[in-house]
C-alpha cells in the first residue's frame, strides 16, 4: 500500500500541487492512511528537532557566565524562539521538553519518534511528569505510555493524573 501512495505522490516539483494531485487520486481509505502517515512523519521530524535543541542547550555558548544572578542562565530558549519567530515562553517549553525527552522521558521520545504519539501528547507527558521525581515519572510513563496513542489529549491528561495518584 505504501508503494502505491509513494508512486501517487511522485516528486515534489510543486509541493502544494503535488500533494493536491496525489490526494485527488487516492481513495478515502488510502487518503486517511496518508494523513496518518504524514502525522507520524511529522512526529519523527519533531524528534530530530528536539535532539538538536537539547544538544544546543548543552553548549557553552548557550550557558554564558553572567556577572549578576539571572532567572534563566541558559539562553537557548531565546535563540530558538527568535529563529522560529515564536515567544520566549514557547522557546522555553521546547527546550524544557527536549531536555526531558533526552533524559528521564526517553520512552516518550521513542513513542514520538515512532509516531505512536503526536507532539501534543509528548508535550503533555513532559509538562505533567517534568515536575515530579524521576522515579515517579518513570513509573507513570511506563503505566500510561502504552495506551497513550489511542487516547485524546484530555484523556491522556486524566490518565497521567490517575497514575500519579496511584504511585
Amino acid at each position: 500500500m505504501w508503494a502505491a501512495m509513494d508512486a501517487a505522490l511522485g516528486e515534489p516539483d510543486d509541493p502544494r500541487g503535488y500533494i493536491q494531485d496525489a490526494a485527488e487520486r487516492l481513495d478515502d481509505y488510502d487518503l486517511v492512511e496518508l494523513i496518518a502517515r504524514l502525522e507520524r512523519d511529522a512526529s519523527n521530524v519533531r524528534v530530530r528537532q528536539l535532539v538538536a535543541v537539547e544538544v544546543l542547550s548543552r553548549r557553552a555558548s548557550m550557558n554564558p557566565c553572567w556577572p549578576v544572578r539571572v532567572g534563566e542562565p541558559n539562553i537557548t530558549a531565546e535563540e530558538v524562539a527568535a529563529a522560529l519567530g515564536t515567544s520566549r515562553y514557547a522557546g522555553r517549553e521546547l527546550v524544557d521538553t527536549a531536555r526531558l525527552l533526552a533524559g528521564p522521558l526517553l520512552a516518550t521520545a521513542a513513542a514520538l519518534e515512532s509516531g505512536d504519539i503526536d507532539w501534543g501528547k509528548a508535550k503533555i507527558v513532559a509538562a505533567v511528569l517534568g515536575e515530579v521525581a524521576v522515579e515517579v515519572a518513570l513509573d507513570v510513563q511506563d503505566r500510561v505510555l502504552p495506551g497513550a496513542g489511542a487516547r485524546t489529549h484530555a484523556q491522556l491528561r486524566a490518565d497521567l493524573a490517575k497514575a500519579l495518584i496511584v504511585v
